[in-house]
């Protein structure tokens, strides 16, 4: 049976991903050049995130892998603030926090990304060797605490922290990301969230390749 909430959420990504799209394909090259430091090639900007290359058609924001696969809806929302919204000499702080500490209004309820930490940390307990595996292919060096923890390069030199604890018999398994607190230089607070969706599938698609 087909579920009209998720049906609904699937048409509002949609419209806010041709929302997106729409405007950075109205805007000119060159200042987006000046902008990002990215120099256009062949009608479309090369671009780098999370260790894979994306090419972005400035005529139509059409975002494809090397191979012509047409990117995921998080990649797409990522680039177009990456290029589209992104500082003029934006630039990260070498400090980390967690995504909700970004916000501009703070709220008490627990925050919407809590479900999405807890169902990655279950899939991931016990798995430490696929994990550190994982973390190291997408080009992670061992930072920080956690019985996995590593500093992974997202975006230029912008890069974010994730730590993993196992379960043990007091706590459930944890997953944590750390954003550069300059994060915000590059993209929405919102686009953070699909970042994180973004990060969360691609160290699952190391694993995988791990075991």
């Amino acid at each position: 049976m087909n579920d009209p909430i998720q049906k609904e959420k699937r048409t509002n990504y949609e419209i806010l991903a041709e929302e997106a799209r729409a405007r950075l394909s109205s805007m000119d090259m060159q200042e987006i050049r000046r902008r990002t430091g990215i120099e256009p090639q062949d009608g479309a900007f090369r671009v780098s995130l999370l260790g894979r290359r994306y090419s972005v058609s400035a005529e139509d924001g059409a975002v494809t892998l090397e191979d012509g696969t047409p990117a995921d809806h998080n990649v797409c929302m990522i680039l177009y603030d990456l290029l589209g919204y992104s500082e003029e000499g934006a630039s990260p702080s070498g400090e980390y926090t967690q995504v909700q500490n970004l916000a501009k209004v703070v709220s008490t309820v627990k925050y919407a990304g809590q479900g999405m930490h807890d169902r990655t940390a279950q899939s991931m307990d016990g798995k430490d060797e696929q994990l550190i595996a994982a973390c190291e292919a997408l080009g992670g060096t061992p930072w920080g605490k956690g019985d996995v923890s590593y500093m992974i390069p997202l975006y230029g030199e912008l890069r974010f922290v994730f730590s993993f604890w196992d379960s043990d018999d007091e706590f459930p398994a944890s997953a944590n990301v750390l954003f550069d607190s300059s994060s915000l230089q590059y993209m929405h607070y919102e686009t953070l969230w699909y970042c994180l969706g973004h990060i969360f599938s691609r160290i699952a698609g190391e694993m995988e390749k791990a075991d």
